[in-house]
């Protein structure tokens, strides 16, 4: 399957005539220096010399829509110290690529999609915002990922609605954080929904099951089975009575621990419901659950979704799982110029898992290769679906460590844009707590993000971006470290001609840590020229 997903992205591109393909080729030239501090008594200093090809494919027709990224990057390095003691040069080369294809077999009953990539991941998330292909690369691990998948919608649901999706797919890196072993990991999953269908009246009916397997290295394995059913009956033109049911079994396996452990829940109530439509109700439900151990306990479930307007909505639940209390929200809010929205969601998960299932909490819906907010832009419903090559940006969306261990991340993310005339905005506010599950670890992680595009003119562009992240990493035993990562760059672009843009970079970066000999600064210098094909 490694090689079949760009296969298809890029044969769909070519596979159908009197549709529309577009493509755009690019190559760009820059010279780097950095100058970095890590507390020793002299400074270090690179002068780094980088060439970089890169090419984007997009295809749409009525049955396929396709796009494709790549771009090599070729970097010749010169590294030096300010007595100049110590010289060392070295050559480096990354490769990154994008691929998608989205088949529409049957109009809203069947389609086929895959997606393909190769990008680079820090090996550990406390030096996210520092390290990059340029600085640090060392700690980067070339990150593989694919999958193919399928979704299925029963037509003309007169009696009961029926939706399946599932995919299949592979996540690989060539490292990982230190002591772990790299990702290697299958991974399987189905999810499926049954509903009432528009023929039945006075009562309804909406039960959601998945089934998630990973598969890694050696015997780091999690496989998560989920059912949620509800029932309801009408009372009144606005009031239901419910009946609820919930199974969330959970087995998780590690070469770090001995054994198999399973981490099962199960949960049975009774409530009423107000319910104007689909996306206007509120569930309120008293219950009784059967934990592993074989105890019981009571808890009030709440379950909402309401769409005030077509801009607005607001949405959340909260009740109990196999983990604990849990609960989720969302809530987003738009106009023509402003674009805001929050969501906390918790959920037992892996790192490939993430990967594969990335949805970025962001405003702006930007090019697959953009590295700004230029050419970025607010879309105009909270509900937007991405285009052929198009990604939500998220310049605060940070993965978790890179290992094939069991996690139970709980994250909160606001998101803010703004869109004028000239000017963009995008402000992400994000907290993030991690517990693996193997080794007992715990991190908090806060980022912030505030990134500003400005055109000048018509041929002249300034994006200023600035990051902060504040991790603590702390053990069961008491021991904790404390990083502190900032890092703030300024680009000044500026178009010559129709096809020739040039750039000058300045970025500064900081790092305090806890350990010994961990804290450093750098500064970046960047010149660059891009030439456009077309």
């Amino acid at each position: 399957m490694k090689k079949s997903v760009l296969a298809i992205s890029i044969l769909a591109s070519f596979s159908v005539s009197a549709a529309e393909l577009t493509y755009r080729a690019d190559v760009n030239a820059s010279y780097i220096n950095i100058g970095s501090d890590t507390g020793a008594s002299e400074e270090n200093a690179s002068d780094t010399f980088s060439v970089q090809p890169s090419l984007g494919l997009n295809f749409q027709s009525k049955r396929i829509t396709s796009a494709v990224t790549a771009s090599h990057r070729y970097l010749d390095r010169h590294i030096s110290t300010t007595s100049e003691e110590l010289r060392d040069s070295s050559s480096s080369n990354f490769t990154n690529y994008t691929a998608t294809a989205n088949i529409n077999v049957i109009d809203n009953v069947l389609q086929l999609n895959a997606r393909g990539s190769q990008s680079y991941q820090n090996v550990d998330i406390a030096t996210t915002i520092i390290n990059d292909e340029v600085f640090g690369s060392q700690q980067l691990a070339k990150t593989k990922r694919e999958t193919l998948g399928a979704s299925f919608t029963l037509p003309n649901p007169d009696w009961f609605a029926l939706s399946v999706s599932g995919n299949t797919s592979s996540v690989t890196t060539d490292r990982a954080r230190e002591g772990a072993v790299a990702v290697d990991s299958e991974n399987h999953s189905v999810q499926a929904s049954i509903t009432q269908g528009d023929e039945v009246k006075r009562v309804s009916w909406n039960i959601q099951g998945s089934y998630r397997e990973a598969n890694g290295t050696g015997r780091n394995d999690i496989t998560s089975e989920r059912v949620n059913a509800n029932f309801y009956v009408g009372v009144a033109d606005e009031i239901r009575l419910v009946a609820t049911a919930q199974q969330d079994n959970n087995e998780l396996s590690s070469e770090d621990v001995a054994g198999t452990r399973n981490i099962d829940f199960e949960s049975y109530g009774l409530g009423v419901s107000w319910f104007k439509n689909a996306s206007r109700f509120i569930d309120v439900t008293y219950n009784t659950s059967k934990e592993a151990d074989g105890s019981n306990d009571n808890f009030v479930g709440l379950n909402f979704a309401w769409r005030f307007t077509a801009r607005t909505s607001v949405s959340g639940s909260y009740g109990k799982r196999s983990f604990g209390r849990t609960g989720q929200f969302s809530f987003a809010h738009q106009v023509r110029k402003f674009r805001t929205s929050v969501s906390y969601q918790e959920d037992l998960t892996t790192f490939s898992t993430l990967l594969l299932g990335e949805e970025a909490q962001a405003t702006f819906v930007c090019p697959l290769e953009s590295e700004d907010l230029t050419g970025c832009f607010l879309p105009d419903t909270i509900d937007y679906q991405l285009q052929a090559g198009e990604r939500f940006e998220d310049f605060s969306f940070f993965l978790p460590e890179v290992s094939e261990e069991a996690i139970l991340r709980k994250s909160l993310a606001i998101t803010n844009g703004y869109q004028f005339r000239k000017i963009r905005i995008s402000t992400t506010l994000r907290n993030t707590q991690t517990e693996f599950q193997d080794t007992l670890r715990k991190q908090d992680n806060l980022n912030l993000n505030v990134a500003v595009s400005a055109k000048l003119g018509r041929k002249s562009t300034v994006t200023w971006t600035n990051s902060y992240s504040n991790l603590d990493s702390r053990l069961l035993d008491g021991g904790s470290d404390k990083v502190l990562s900032w890092r703030s760059s300024l680009n000044y672009s500026y178009r010559i001609g129709r096809n020739l843009t040039t750039r000058v970079g300045l970025q500064y970066s900081k790092n305090n840590s806890a350990f010994e000999n961990q804290d450093f600064y750098s500064r970046r210098l960047t010149l660059s020229i891009n030439y456009r094909i077309k």
